[in-house]
């Protein structure tokens, strides 16, 4: 099988996960780069190809806030520390 077309690639991206993701940057071979936008988060991302290429059971890459949400669910807040001002994330139990 030889490389895939961009639309090739952008039809495998939509197989795998529908309307969640969309393409922004052109495909250039499984192993490289690409750039794709969380329709969800708005927000884009960088996973290699080949993250889409073993079919929607299988998928290796993630808008990295759709992830947190799979991590930590919808239990989970955000604090500011008081001394340091760096914001930090927790879990409800």
């Amino acid at each position: 099988m030889g490389r895939l077309t961009q639309e090739e690639f952008r039809k495998r991206v939509f197989d795998c996960v529908g309307e969640k993701f969309e393409v922004v940057s052109e495909y250039q071979g499984r192993s490289k780069p690409v750039t794709l936008h969380c329709n969800i988060h708005d927000v884009d991302f960088t996973v290699t190809a080949e993250c889409f290429m073993r079919g929607k059971d299988d998928i290796r890459g993630n808008c990295p806030k759709c992830s947190d949400e799979e991590r930590y669910g919808k239990d989970r807040a955000y604090v500011t520390c008081a001394y340091c001002g760096k914001e930090f994330q927790f879990r409800y139990l």
